[in-house]
């Protein structure tokens, strides 16, 4: 399998007037028997680079355990992805499934080498952010904890012994700009339960097709199409039987997604003077063959449960 490896520590991390930057060495290992399955004929740096990682100055924990878990993930998430470095120079992606994450912070480790996903962290929201774009783009990775242990490579780094073959500056905006999908309606960006819940759809299921990279199939489901907002999220779906009613969710609304059968829960937020939809839960609620009368039925803020009945007459949720 490919491997990233990643290290930083409490030395590497430099206090300036805005920002905490730190400083994530990593190092690529690229699996000759998987090569020819990384779509692209440039080459693939392989010698140890570092990316400096700049995080918002905030109040923080003690030990910077926080700081330096945002960093490695972060760095991680750029060096992986199509619109961030794409180390490994695939168009589409690295594929998750053939890739070994090797981390050495303790948080890091904690959430996901473990498989340890916490529904109640006690970690701030911006915390939370990266720990749920990290789940989803490297969804199907396997995980290694190198907590507390300095790679032999890291160490000719540090003693000036080798120098860094590459210096990348990135930053969790740049992460985040990096992670949208463009919609018709405007951005949308992914979380972790979002990508849960779309892997577990009937639909997906019963293609029983190996999703190498579930986190960009995701958004090639939803890319370039147009959302369509609906009053509820309130409908019985498989057994299904949660109750979605934005009064209940604080600014949580309903979006039906053209020509997919997807109805997405999300909110806005504010990024770089502008918003953006977070989606916290994705459902699929009818079968192709429904398609043509959905789009018909479909209008814009229509109650959700109405649409449902009219299209598939499936019973609803009382």
């Amino acid at each position: 399998m490919h491997k990233l490896e990643t290290y930083t520590d409490k030395s590497l991390i430099t206090k300036k007037q805005n920002n905490f930057q730190v400083d994530v060495y990593y190092r690529v290992t690229v699996d000759p028997e998987y090569r020819s399955w990384l779509k692209t004929d440039e080459e693939i740096q392989t010698e140890p680079g570092v990316v400096r990682f700049e995080i918002p100055f905030e109040q923080t924990d003690d030990d910077y355990s926080e700081i330096l878990a945002r960093a490695e993930m972060g760095a991680q998430v750029n060096l992986i992805t199509p619109k961030g470095t794409n180390v490994f120079r695939d168009k589409k992606g690295v594929q998750t499934v053939l890739l070994e994450s090797h981390v050495s912070q303790p948080l890091v480790a904690k959430y996901f080498c473990t498989d340890d996903i916490a529904q109640k962290m006690d970690h701030a929201a911006r915390f939370k952010r990266v720990v749920s774009l990290f789940g989803c783009v490297f969804y199907g990775a396997t995980y290694h904890d190198k907590t507390f242990q300095t790679p032999d490579w890291v160490d000719s780094l540090t003693r000036g012994e080798t120098e860094p073959a590459s210096y990348i500056v990135a930053n969790e905006s740049i992460n985040l700009a990096a992670s949208f999908v463009e919609t018709k309606s405007g951005p949308v960006f992914f979380t972790r339960r979002a990508l849960l819940e779309y892997l577990s759809q009937p639909h997906i299921q019963q293609e029983g097709v190996l999703v190498n990279r579930p986190y960009e199939a995701l958004k090639g489901a939803i890319s370039k199409k147009r959302l369509k907002e609906v009053d509820y999220f309130n409908v019985a779906n498989e057994g299904d039987e949660e109750r979605y009613a934005d009064s209940q969710y604080g600014g949580y609304k309903a979006y039906f997604v053209e020509r997919t059968g997807y109805c997405l829960r999300a909110r806005e937020y504010p990024f770089a003077g502008k918003s953006y939809l977070s989606v916290s839960s994705l459902k699929h609620f009818y079968s192709s063959e429904n398609l043509k009368k959905f789009e018909n039925a479909a209008k814009p803020k229509e109650n959700l449960t109405k649409i449902i009945k009219k299209v598939s007459g499936r019973k609803l949720i009382k």
